[in-house]
């Protein structure tokens, strides 16, 4: 674990992503680590976790579960990233409806950086796509006052995506 918190704390993005290619061995500690609550080394290895996964990672598979329980418990920084981490897997069918909770917790909450908000209707988004049934719970949740809480550039890029999927706000 040492070696992960010095590679986090000394060495840029491309050189951590070589490290860690050269270094299959050290991604367990780059996963704990990335769930752990200690603040900035959790972003860091969550960020770059996200940077040396594969699509539906089996190594990652098994902690998707314990992913979701821990979203709402950590800082957007972290929250992003585990969004990003989530969408790279499957979420097993079991667990679907407790992300989609979370997702639109994380969405609706104009405290939360347009960013995890932004990953959270994504989201959101590809659950509808798969069960069309929630696409008017998604789109229920688009009030002007959620839309507006948003950054100009976010705003603008979840206009695309609802006007993408035929939803008119």
């Amino acid at each position: 674990m040492n070696e992960i918190k010095r590679i986090l704390t000394t060495l840029h993005k491309k050189q951590m992503v070589e490290f860690m290619n050269a270094h299959p061995e050290l991604f367990a500690d780059l996963l704990s680590l990335s769930l752990s609550p200690s603040g900035p080394l959790a972003w860091r290895a969550a960020w770059l976790l996200w940077g040396v996964m594969k699509k539906n990672d089996k190594r990652v598979q098994p902690f998707v579960a314990e992913m979701i329980r821990i979203l709402p418990l950590r800082k957007n920084n972290i929250q992003r990233e585990l969004l990003k981490i989530i969408q790279g897997s499957q979420v097993p069918e079991d667990l679907q409806g407790e992300m989609f909770d979370v997702s639109m917790k994380l969405w609706r909450d104009p405290e939360n950086q347009p960013s995890v908000r932004w990953y959270a209707l994504k989201w959101l988004l590809t659950m509808a796509e798969k069960y069309p049934e929630l696409m008017n719970e998604v789109a229920g949740s688009m009030d002007e006052e959620t839309i507006d809480s948003l950054s100009k550039g976010a705003r603008h890029s979840v206009m695309l995506m609802m006007r993408e999927r035929g939803i008119k706000l």
